[in-house]
């Protein structure tokens, strides 16, 4: 058999047909040939390319899941005011997707929660840094607002207020600490 040239269009080959192909022909004498040869890498090429692609799927897929139950969980934890229960969770998902904005935003707002609104304000800016939305401007104005920083507190409310839709029930609080902070001034 070892004379015996065998020839199979590329799409009928399959990496599951290898053990039938054993049987019926020795597998040297088919890698004698350079064109078959050739064949049998692509095929095995692309079927692993196509394994791998589902792997990566599947795996991606996975991590966007543990994302978001960590996601879940930490928004519960910080209704709750559970902020360091919140704080491992957060960290959790920010080591799976590191510009994850819900993350980040949760972030801040539990350093808000504890008193640490320098570092809520470090993550309300790089939130901002990854979309800017009324949301995250208001967040990073309140930040600056508790923490007396008037004229930055002021200059993002107005940026804020620069993309409100204005039936945001979140309005008559930025107005109110815009005019708490134009009565300091005087």
């Amino acid at each position: 058999m070892s004379g015996l040239e065998i020839t199979f269009p590329e799409e009928d080959l399959q990496l599951s047909n290898i053990n039938e192909l054993e049987e019926r022909v020795v597998i040297p004498s088919l890698l004698a040939n350079t064109e078959s040869r050739q064949r049998l890498a692509r095929v095995f090429d692309r079927e692993v390319d196509a394994d791998l692609r589902n792997n990566i799927s599947k795996v991606l897929g996975s991590a966007e899941t543990v994302e978001s139950n960590y996601l879940k969980n930490a928004t519960k934890l910080v209704q709750n005011a559970e902020y360091s229960l919140a704080l491992k969770l957060i960290r959790e998902c920010l080591n799976i997707n590191p510009k994850n904005g819900r993350a980040i935003k949760l972030l801040g707002q539990c350093f808000l929660g504890e008193g640490k609104v320098d570092q809520a304000i470090q993550c309300f800016k790089s939130l901002i840094s990854i979309e800017t939305s009324f949301d995250s401007l208001n967040m990073l104005a309140r930040a600056y607002y508790q923490n007396n920083d008037d004229e930055s507190a002021l200059e993002f409310y107005m940026k804020a207020l620069e993309v409100q839709v204005f039936d945001d029930p979140t309005l008559f609080e930025i107005y109110k600490n815009i005019g708490n902070i134009y009565g300091a001034v005087r």
